[in-house]
């Protein structure tokens, strides 16, 4: 299994790309601008603007009649599928699901619990203000979520049933 032909990002969209025989399909998408682009060959085939959760793009290679796919689910299960169909037949389909992509380790949670019991020590025993609370509260958060937590997508192909 290969997923180098397909790349994720927040920023810069989803980009994938299909071998079918000896021509190259290209699909860029952006969740910001709603903005599609189709290629068939380096050749722009389609271009659309569409904040829908789903599209479907129809188009002719070598007689063959063609159908690209992209499903996203944006806001329980963050997962986007995007198929190749090609005469009724899936050709390529590959499924990404973002959310954490590394396992933080108990001792990791631990030192975060601490910190914020340390910071209620201070507070209560008027070593720091509300703003300071507030503030270092944010930093530890902050930090945690950089340090200890790596979220990112994981894209993996799916094989046709034949």
């Amino acid at each position: 299994m290969t997923t180098e032909n397909v790349k994720a990002s927040l920023m810069k969209g989803i980009t994938a790309q299909f071998t079918l025989g000896k021509h190259v399909i290209e699909y860029w998408g952006s969740a910001y601008t709603g903005k599609e682009t189709l290629k068939v060959d380096g050749e722009l085939i389609k271009e659309a603007r569409s904040f829908k959760t789903s599209s479907c793009h129809k188009f002719d290679i070598d007689g063959k009649a063609c159908k690209l796919d992209v499903i996203v689910k944006p806001f329980r299960k963050s997962t986007a599928v995007i198929s190749l169909m090609c005469d009724g037949v899936l050709e390529q389909s590959y499924q990404l699901k973002y959310g954490t992509i590394r396992k933080v380790a108990w001792y990791f949670k631990a030192i975060q619990l601490m910190a914020f019991f340390a910071l209620g020590w201070m507070f209560m025993s008027d070593v720091i203000s509300v703003m300071e609370l507030i503030i270092l509260a944010g930093i530890i958060l902050t930090v945690s979520e950089l340090f200890f937590k790596q979220h990112g997508w994981t894209i993996e192909e799916q094989n046709p049933c034949n």
